[in-house]
């Protein structure tokens, strides 16, 4: 029965979804934007020499889409990587079948979304091939952007002329389609900020009425990608979002086997075509993720909480990297699911604010819907028929506008303003870690989380119960984790279990990679180092130490630098073999510093040395505390924080440059930034921030104990880990990188 209502519920929704006005012989499944009576004539395509030469988005993207006035907002930096955008943008779909475009768009800008999504066809747009007509293009695009409003087209609908039974669906040849997307592209550059291409198109409805294979959709997607990024590299191509249709649905699909079927085309490589994706949601009338039977998985097609599906589709894909907007998301007032006015505001709210929360690859949310004109669908409105505003409206415009961050924060005396802040992340403990890409890796809870320098969220998994001594990622983004359970992990650079094995006693020290990524380095209770292979996990060899491993660190010759419990620092050899050990007559705690051929260690009884890549002592000086941390400086300065408070510059020979008194009781380790300030927390919260001369030239209250020390990414930002139920990470940088980042 249960099953019997979901295959129903899909028939309805594209039943009613259908309807569409016009001449058109075959249904689209949304309101499509028409051409209004103020199109322009038919033009011209551009010649390929007007184009622009491809480039590829990379992670740190800025906000896409334009600003008011013109132009993109911010740089659009090239590399490698998924693109991922920080927090949530919020979204309305407009309708736009009458020629009422500027009141919805209006309506938009009074909620405070950021964004808004409308539905074009093809057809509409180049009726005959190589002649575009983009009057209704321009009066949507330029109406969002006088705004302030970015704008995702949805497209769809191929011209008579694209295929050969002229049906409206996916075209014959993909080469075609992508011609079209990159001439619509290059028109609207710096206007509209993404595409959706070719929503639901695992239904007939959406293909002339028949089902589309995955191969076909890949195809189209692929030529409109590469299109889209030649003449604007700054827009964003999403995946469309496919109707949730479980197994053996009439007319459709399943999604998630669809989805399946478009990644595996051609050898994965359609991987590479796409940005974000795109997700369309039911509710059912129901608050929250909805319940369905492990029995019958098919029924979370009929509730939001199906997204949660696709993650773990995504992940098991290897494609967690990426980010999802959910481009079609709403509750109606009248149908078979209907809920009362209140309910529809209520439910909105709610459950876009359990995705802000709980959600961080979730970038956007688009609810449903805005438009003058009634449509099948108009139970979903946000307005009356008569145009008035429905709870939701004003519930939703009350809720965008809250939670939109207006944070300037600055770092007063510095030039250092607040990049983002990143929630949650409770109860850290062990270091902030930097990936060779720049990506930071947070420890709390069992989990590490990953950020990029923008602080948008890549993912989290979790190798542990409740605390990891280490984290560490290659070149490629894969991660590795010690865990409180005995073991070390490895994921990919998209979240997916790789391996794990068991470790000789618990891991004590953070987590440490060679320079070629091929083996790692732990040191545990027993009293020693250990060696692992990254390619699987297997044991390379153990070195006994004598006591409790400190903080290791790696010399440029593959040489790991350890201190030990029992009052010495030791080198050992890549191959597992001790060079030579230094009575250092206390505890080497801290991960000594490495300078070319010399290595600096600090002690618990309040030492600081210096030894050169014989392990014979150059200098040795005694601060009167422990030893907290060490940082080398750009110009070869080493810095070095002590218990009692007090940040010292010492000369590479041992002379002492400078001591600087900090206050706020126990500092952090120091953190050299390449600039030549220093960054240090404090005990009571303070991030201070000091001259290469010594002065301090300004602070910033985090208002909880800072016990980790400050992270410097390789973009300059700082990067600050906050607990005792702050639970964040916060970065700071300059106004350059805060436009950079489109932050907030």
């Amino acid at each position: 029965m249960k099953q019997t209502l979901a295959v129903l519920l899909i028939s309805l929704l594209i039943a009613s979804c259908s309807a569409e006005p016009g001449p058109a012989p075959t249904p689209t499944l949304e309101p499509v934007l028409p051409l209004l009576p103020s199109a322009t004539p038919l033009a011209a395509a551009p010649s390929p020499a007007a184009t622009a030469t491809p480039v590829p988005l990379g992670r740190g993207t800025a906000e896409p889409g334009g600003t008011p006035g013109g132009g993109t907002a911010g740089a659009c930096p090239t590399g490698s990587g998924a693109t991922r955008l920080r927090g949530l943008r919020y979204g309305v779909n407009i309708v736009t079948n009458d020629p009422k475009i500027l009141q919805p768009l209006d309506q938009a800008r009074d909620m405070s979304a950021g964004w808004v999504r409308a539905t074009l066809r093809w057809s509409d747009l180049e009726p005959q091939p190589g002649a575009y007509s983009w009057g209704a293009l321009d009066t949507l695009a330029e109406g969002s952007q006088a705004r302030g409003l970015r704008l995702l087209l949805a497209v769809t609908r191929s011209p008579a002329w694209a295929t050969a039974s002229g049906n409206g669906g996916l075209p014959d040849k993909p080469e075609a389609f992508g011609a079209f997307m990159g001439a619509l592209a290059g028109h609207a550059a710096g206007r509209v900020g993404a595409y959706e291409i070719w929503p639901a198109a695992n239904s007939a409805a959406a293909n002339g009425g028949t089902v589309a294979k995955p191969a076909q959709y890949a195809a189209a997607l692929e030529a409109a990608y590469t299109a889209i990024k030649r003449a604007d590299p700054c827009a964003l191509v999403l995946f469309g979002a496919l109707l949730p249709a479980p197994p053996n649905t009439p007319d459709a699909a399943d999604d998630l086997a669809f989805y399946r079927g478009v990644l595996a085309y051609n050898g994965g490589e359609t991987r590479n075509s796409y940005d974000i994706l795109a997700v369309q949601l039911n509710t059912s009338g129901v608050l929250g993720k909805g319940n369905w039977s492990r029995a019958n998985m098919a029924q979370s097609r009929q509730f939001y909480g199906h997204v949660y599906l696709i993650r773990d589709e995504m992940t098991a894909a290897d494609e967690a990297d990426k980010q999802i907007w959910i481009v079609r998301f709403g509750y109606s007032v009248a149908g078979q699911f209907a809920v009362m006015p209140k309910q529809q505001a209520e439910y909105l709210t709610k459950t876009i604010d359990e995705a802000r929360k709980s959600n961080p690859w979730i970038s956007a949310i688009f609810v449903r819907d805005l438009g003058a004109t009634p449509t099948a669908d108009e139970g979903f409105n946000l307005l009356n028929p008569d145009s008035s505003p429905r709870p939701a409206y004003m519930a939703l415009r009350d809720y965008f506008a809250g939670h939109t961050p207006q944070e300037q924060a600055a770092i007063a005396g510095t030039d250092l303003v607040l990049l983002w802040r990143f929630q949650p992340n409770p109860y850290p403990k062990p270091p902030l870690a930097l990936g060779p890409d720049g990506t930071i890796y947070t420890i709390s809870g069992g989990y590490v989380r990953a950020i990029d320098p923008n602080g948008a969220f890549r993912m989290a998994v979790k190798p542990g119960r409740k605390y990891l001594p280490g984290v560490a990622a290659d070149s490629q983004g894969r991660i590795y984790a010690t865990g409180d359970n005995g073991t070390i992990s490895a994921y990919s650079s998209g979240g997916n279990f790789a391996w794990t094995t068991e470790t000789d006693g618990t891991a004590a020290t953070p987590l440490l990679i060679s320079a070629d990524g091929q083996t790692l380095y732990a040191g545990t209770d027993k009293e020693q180092l250990d060696a692992y292979a990254a390619s699987d996990g297997h044991k390379l060899w153990s070195a006994p130490l004598g006591g409790i491993p400190g903080a290791p660190a790696l010399g440029s010759d593959g040489t790991i630098y350890v201190g030990s419990s029992d009052g010495a620092l030791h080198a050992i050899g890549s191959d597992g073999a001790p060079r030579w050990r230094y009575p250092s007559n206390g505890w080497v705690r801290a991960m000594p510093a490495v300078s070319g051929p010399t290595i600096y260690g600090g002690t618990d009884t309040g030492a600081v040395f210096a030894l050169d890549a014989g392990g014979t002592q150059r200098w040795r000086l005694e601060l009167g505390a422990e030893t907290i941390g060490l940082a080398g400086g750009p110009d070869g300065t080493l810095y070095a924080t002590s218990a009692n408070g007090t940040l010292h510059a010492l000369a590479p020979d041992g002379a002492p440059r400078w001591s600087t008194p900090l206050g706020g009781g126990r500092p952090t380790a120091p953190a050299a930034g390449p600039d030549g300030r220093i960054y240090v927390g404090a005990k009571d919260g303070r991030l201070r921030v000091v001259a290469a001369g010594g002065q301090i030239a300004g602070s910033f209250s985090l208002q909880a104990p800072l016990s980790i020390a400050p992270l410097v990414g390789r973009d300059g930002a700082v990067y600050v880990a906050v607990g005792d139920r702050k639970d964040a990470v916060v970065a700071f940088g300059t106004q350059a990188l805060k436009e950079r980042y489109n932050a907030p």
